[in-house]
């Protein structure tokens, strides 16, 4: 009779005792598709990321704008043409923004904004008051058909809605 330790030991130790090719493949094939799930997943994180950046950016330029129409009591011209949206006093010089020190005027699809596009925009003013020159609830910023920046007349409120 053969002991049952010495049986557990040869089954250890069986120098033939190995994987089939095909249980490398099936391996192989699960871990590429778990590899690629993880990148999709990165890549539109990322893209997410960017597109919630740009719109967050737009809100606080639009409400910078505002405040400056009111904290200089002069008209602001908010324009969106293209890719590009810019502010400047009344037809006039740019307004210099807080964030760079130079003209507020912020093109997508360069910088850390590439893949975020400008898909609808209104051009619109801000009075001395601060004032709004929309009379009705308007998109002003269209992002990549997915956020729209939305304005309130009269009070000029600005909010982030997904489209």
């Amino acid at each position: 009779m053969v002991s049952p330790i010495r049986h557990l030991r040869r089954s250890f130790v069986n120098p033939q005792r190995g994987y089939t090719l095909v249980e490398l493949i099936v391996v192989l094939v699960v871990v590429s598709i778990i590899a690629g799930g993880i990148v999709i997943y990165f890549h539109e994180s990322s893209e997410n990321s960017r597109l919630v950046n740009a719109s967050y950016r737009v809100l606080a330029d639009i409400r910078y704008a505002q405040e400056m129409a009111m904290s200089h009591n002069r008209q602001v011209d908010f324009a969106v043409d293209g890719n590009t949206y810019s502010a400047r006093w009344n037809g006039g010089e740019y307004i210099q923004s807080p964030i760079t020190g130079s003209n507020l005027y912020v093109q997508f699809g360069t910088e850390g904004y590439g893949g975020v596009e400008i898909t609808s925009g209104s051009n619109f003013s801000f009075d001395s008051n601060g004032k709004p020159s929309i009379t009705s609830e308007t998109v002003v910023v269209g992002l990549n058909s997915k956020k729209s920046i939305k304005m309130v007349p009269n009070t000029g409120y600005v909010y982030i809605e997904d489209s």
